[in-house]
């Protein structure tokens, strides 16, 4: 490149190596490209003339996307929130959609209400700009068909899913492509559909291991799974994935529920309830352990059960 214009090429690198970076669920490359664009001594290169706002926006918006699947839930909601504010300022609607779309997925881990709310929204702006079939839409209607079919409300969940599947491509997006297989999953195994269940998970699967950083729905995918095979009828499948299984895997919050499945299975309650003990007084390690459905949408809970003052 010319000199003149390999400052600016730089930069624009940083951006694309950042946005590769957090589809692969690599939370520290994507850290670092992001604190490069986002470092203040950047913004009086003249390699920022003209994209100083766009590539700031989207560092923030990248890095939150790459906190939010790996459970960075605070930081990922201020820099998500930034980013927001950002591309509102500099009136960039697709990246405030994108924005929008993303902190849907963690409002609807806070609060169903609030993740409906915040994925309506995203849809809406998507919509006003033609964006209705573009993945920005499909994760937005990832966030909320996860959050309807949370509530029990299928039929609307599965359109909205639906939606999600026909346009949200899961190889672009691995993590959210994680998250929709296991939404399909959750959607089939309510529904009865035990077999379909365990395929979408077992894509939900594939799709995990992409990921350099461990997915936020990894445990949950696990357990899940292990129930499936229990309502199928394959209680001696599920208790040799169960077998295979670290003691400390076992003794996590989601691992305890597919074993109290597995017991209940078996018509012994006593060891159900053994087993689910420590996940109800909270001592055992639970993931996300601080979703609270009843909090007020203006002011979501981010405790644990055992310290929610909002249920």
């Amino acid at each position: 490149m010319p000199a003149d214009r390999r400052g600016r090429m730089q930069v624009v690198l940083a951006g694309l190596l950042m946005r590769l970076a957090r589809q692969r669920g690599d939370l520290p490359l994507v850290a670092e490209e992001a604190q490069h664009l986002l470092a203040p001594a950047e913004a009086a290169d003249p390699a920022w003339v003209g994209l100083g706002g766009d590539l700031r926006a989207l560092a923030l918006i990248e890095l939150g996307i790459a906190e939010l699947w790996t459970t960075r839930f605070e930081e990922a909601d201020r820099h998500l929130e930034d980013g927001i504010a950002l591309a509102i300022q500099i009136e960039r609607p697709f990246l405030e959609a994108t924005g929008l779309a993303q902190s849907a997925q963690l409002a609807s881990w806070r609060s169903f209400p609030l993740g409906v709310q915040r994925s309506e929204q995203a849809i809406a702006l998507a919509r006003r700009h033609g964006w209705a079939e573009e993945p920005v839409a499909g994760v937005a209607h990832l966030a909320l068909g996860m959050s309807l079919v949370a509530q029990g409300r299928f039929e609307e969940g599965e359109r909205s899913l639906a939606h999600a599947e026909r346009t949200l491509r899961a190889e672009v997006e691995p993590a959210a492509g994680m998250r929709l297989r296991y939404a399909r999953g959750l959607f089939e195994l309510v529904s009865g559909r035990h077999d379909a269940a365990l395929s979408a998970f077992r894509a939900a699967e594939r799709l995990a291991k992409v990921l350099v950083t461990e997915h936020t729905l990894t445990r949950r995918l696990q357990s899940h799974m292990i129930q499936a095979l229990v309502r199928q009828g394959e209680e001696q499948r599920a208790e040799q994935a169960l077998a295979e299984m670290s003691e400390q895997e076992r003794g996590s919050g989601e691992m305890r529920n597919a074993i109290a499945a597995l017991q209940l299975a078996r018509g012994d309650p006593a060891a159900a309830t053994v087993a689910l003990a420590p996940v109800i007084d909270g001592s055992a390690d639970l993931a996300n352990a601080h979703l609270c459905v009843t909090c007020r949408p203006s002011s979501p809970c981010r405790r644990s059960p055992t310290s929610c003052t909002c249920r």
